[in-house]
This record gives C-alpha cells, sequence and structure tokens, in this order.
C-alpha cells in the first residue's frame, strides 16, 4: 500500500469490481482514457481472475485517506521487464473528486513507486491534445512530451492528435 498526504494506493480487491465496472462503462471516464467498448459483468469478472497471472499489467485502486472512499484506479498496462517500461493509466472515476489534485499525488507516489520499488527505467502514456487538466498533471508530475501522434485517436466523429509523454529515472 501507497500512502500519500490525501489518498492511498491500494491494490484492486473484489470489492471494488461493480464500482470500477461502472466507471468503465461510463462514457465521461472512458473518453479520458481511450476506451470505447462496453464491459459486461462477467467479461469484468473473468479480467480480473486472470490479472493475477498477467505480469503485463499492474493495477492500484485510488482511495482517498479522509473517508475511505474508492476514487479511481492507477496502474500501468504493456509492461516490459526486459526494458524495464511501462504505459501508465489513471482515471479518476469519481465525478465529485476530479479537479482536486487527487490525481496528480497519485501520479506523484505511482511513479516514484514504479522507479523505487519496481526498479522501471520509463514510464510513457499518451493523452488526447484536448485533455488539458491530463496534459497539466503529467507535466507537473515531471513528464515530458516526447512526441506528437497524428489523427491517432478517433472520437467525437473526427480524429484527434495525441501526445507521448515520458519520464525517466534519472538513479
Amino acid at each position: 500500500m501507497l500512502i500519500g498526504r490525501r489518498i492511498k494506493l491500494r491494490p484492486t480487491e473484489t470489492r471494488d469490481l461493480e464500482v470500477f465496472r461502472q466507471w468503465i462503462n461510463n462514457w465521461e471516464v472512458c473518453r479520458g482514457v481511450l476506451r470505447y467498448l462496453p464491459v459486461a459483468d462477467w467479461e469484468h469478472k473473468s479480467w480480473f481472475k486472470s490479472l493475477k497471472k498477467d505480469k503485463s499489467q499492474i493495477y492500484f485502486s485510488i482511495e482517498s485517506i479522509k473517508d475511505k472512499k474508492y476514487i479511481g484506479n492507477i496502474g500501468l498496462k504493456n509492461i516490459n521487464w526486459k526494458d524495464r517500461k511501462g504505459d501508465l493509466f489513471i482515471y479518476i472515476g469519481e465525478e465529485t473528486e476530479r479537479g482536486n489534485g487527487y490525481g496528480f499525488e497519485a501520479v506523484e507516489n505511482f511513479v516514484r513507486y514504479c522507479f523505487d520499488v519496481l526498479n522501471l527505467h520509463k514510464i510513457c502514456l499518451g493523452v488526447i491534445v484536448h485533455n488539458k487538466a491530463a496534459i497539466e498533471t503529467y507535466l507537473k508530475a515531471g513528464f515530458k512530451q516526447e512526441g506528437l501522434l497524428k489523427e491517432e485517436v478517433f472520437q467525437d466523429g473526427e480524429y484527434h492528435d495525441l501526445i507521448r509523454m515520458g519520464i525517466i529515472n534519472k538513479k
């Protein structure tokens, strides 16, 4: 468990699954993490069971310390243990908790965990150009823009550019 000032990152538990599935089936949450297909209950449970064996992904639940409320998820996908890198994802599923700095605190703590505990060298992510709040959060956490992928994402009936960002462990 990773404990910050206002949030903690803890393993995703079975008790989180229903709320988690509601978030990933919520269009406003999905568009930020570039998902577009809904997930059925049985699919979600099957995915969660397979997660224990899948060494290419790490998931944490984000919980507020004050009221012990589950508010989002953070983790890595596409982990390449040889090259020591992975792709970050995060979302604050609870709409009332967005914009309160929880995302920045989660990213900051999770990056430190990835570098100090997992000994990763690099963390990457892709963010759609119009997601200004996310871009600001990643820049504040030390990520740098590494590239721009033109018309990479189809959303809302048109193509959008995707910013590729990364942070390198300098230790």
